[in-house]
């Protein structure tokens, strides 16, 4: 699904049965493309497993490549994931990578790693802070 708001155009993908492919291959036919025609400059992709955790090397690597040319387009590109119980970001490429861990650890109890993203669109730049809730 493609969301258009003030300056970000957020669109989200899902590798839930281990990759983008497995899961809904028709992801692949538009949103590579949906992200260079935007009118925005500022992209967020957001998905529910990091790339570096597909179940399929290849993929995360074609999946890299496709955001290498989005940003070669001109966009500011982020890709906002949530895999794990720990909070991420690094910079690769010209693409900015951030993983929210899950509010729960896997034994019940509260994560206290747990961050609220916020984002803020200005037309040729996004600016984000991680905040902790406690």
């Amino acid at each position: 699904k493609v969301y258009d708001k003030e300056n970000v155009t957020l669109i989200t993908l899902s590798a839930a049965k281990g990759t983008p492919r497995l899961t809904d291959a028709s992801q692949w036919l538009y949103f590579k493309n949906d992200a260079i025609s935007s009118n925005d400059k500022n992209i967020v992709f957001l998905i529910d497993k990091t790339p570096s955790h597909f179940s399929d090397a290849s993929e995360a690597e074609f999946f890299r490549s496709a955001l290498n040319e989005v940003v070669e387009s001109g966009k500011n590109v982020f890709v906002v994931s949530s895999s794990g119980t720990s909070f991420w970001n690094t910079m690769k490429d010209g693409v900015r990578y951030i993983n929210l861990p899950s509010l729960w650890n896997p034994d019940g109890s509260l994560n206290k790693n747990f961050k609220l993203l916020k984002f803020k669109a200005a037309p040729d730049t996004l600016y984000y802070s991680a905040e902790s809730l406690s």
